[in-house]
């Protein structure tokens, strides 16, 4: 087996099992509801990240079409959806495509 593949196997592990973005503070959210995807939006652009809605326009792609690579649970897929974006998206992980299709 290449070193590239374990890599791979051991990066799909961590993030199947820690998803982007998730933490402790979800502990009291019904876990993949509504109300947990808008905790994981607030904590990413107004705690952790807040700089991103600083540096990023999401409007950036309205009209047209954004790819983004490595796109986690799919915060910033949806944010450049609703800014009027057609947002295909891959992810290395079966569980952050789940969960982003789900926040879809």
């Amino acid at each position: 087996m290449k070193i590239e593949d374990i890599d791979t196997q051991q990066t799909q592990k961590q993030w199947n099992n820690t998803q982007c973005g998730t933490a402790d503070y979800l502990d009291e959210i019904e876990p993949e509801s509504v109300e947990w995807f808008d905790a994981v939006r607030r904590s990413r652009y107004e705690i952790i990240d807040d700089w991103i809605p600083r540096m990023i326009d999401f409007s950036i792609a309205k009209d047209g079409r954004l790819l983004e690579i490595g796109h986690g649970i799919g915060t910033d897929l949806l944010t450049f959806s609703k800014n009027g974006a057609d947002v295909p998206g891959i992810d290395i992980t079966e569980e952050h495509f789940r969960l982003t299709k789900k926040e879809f």
